[in-house]
């Protein structure tokens, strides 16, 4: 039966429309309308409320720093979590069950633990970041962490890292490894091979971006026809690496 899934799905999507996707349309609607502190809202068409949040400087700045806190957090887990998640996916068990309890280890723990912890760190002249930075002779002074951009910056993305990881080693479970052997045996290097095999699957996991690796799909034969016409020319040792 084919409509099955999306009969097993039903329950979750009213659900979801009806706790999600009502209440934004009723705040919506509720936007060209207007309201004072004594008269309530008033079933009045208006475009007042957008055109102030539109031109108004004070939202512009937040809407500015919510997108930029927003990318620099992206950036800073898609760099340390996409490396992650690869080491990750070509480990070999018990390391890889252990390493992916290290991974979720942080979502067990509250926000509010983890907060307190990263207050501690960046706390002041005696956080721990300070006093090991001034220990260095990196810093003469202290640097302020605590109710900044780059505080919120490092906190949230230890928080969101965990995702990322999980995100791209899902997809990276569905990579052919022998996409990345049949690669290596036409004579591609190891890092090039990566990027064309790993990086359009990580992409795609984070920004649902088109995955350039079919090019390497009709390398997938046990033996390339470049090997088979070179006859006696021996072939090149598969990169498989295990942790």
């Amino acid at each position: 039966m084919k409509s099955a899934p999306y009969l097993l799905s039903l329950p979750a999507l009213l659900l979801f429309a009806v706790v999600v996707i009502v209440p934004l349309g009723m705040t919506v609607l509720l936007s060209f309308h207007d309201w004072g502190q004594y008269k309530g809202i008033e079933p009045v068409f208006i475009l007042k409320n957008w055109r102030e949040v539109l031109t108004d400087s004070y939202f512009l700045e937040m809407f500015g720093r919510t997108f930029r806190i927003a990318l620099h957090v992206t950036v800073l887990t898609a760099l340390f979590g996409a490396p992650e998640a690869y080491i990750l996916n070509r480990m070999k068990s018990p390391w890889r069950g252990i390493f992916l309890l290290v991974i979720l280890g942080p979502l067990l723990i509250s926000v509010v633990a983890r907060t307190l912890g990263w207050a501690l760190l960046f706390g002041g002249n005696s956080g721990l970041v300070n006093k090991a930075l001034a220990s260095l002779g990196l810093i003469s002074a202290p640097l302020p962490f605590m109710f900044t951009e780059t505080g919120m910056v490092v906190a949230l993305a230890h928080v969101l890292m965990p995702y990322m990881v999980l995100a791209v080693w899902a997809a990276l479970q569905r990579l052919d490894p022998q996409i990345e052997n049949a690669a290596v045996a036409l004579g591609a290097g190891h890092s090039p091979c990566c990027v064309a095999s790993c990086c359009p699957r990580s992409c795609r996991a984070s920004c649902r971006a088109p995955s350039s690796c079919s090019r390497w799909r009709p390398a997938l034969s046990p033996r390339p026809p470049s090997s088979a016409a070179a006859g006696s020319r021996s072939r090149p040792r598969s990169p498989t690496t295990s942790f």
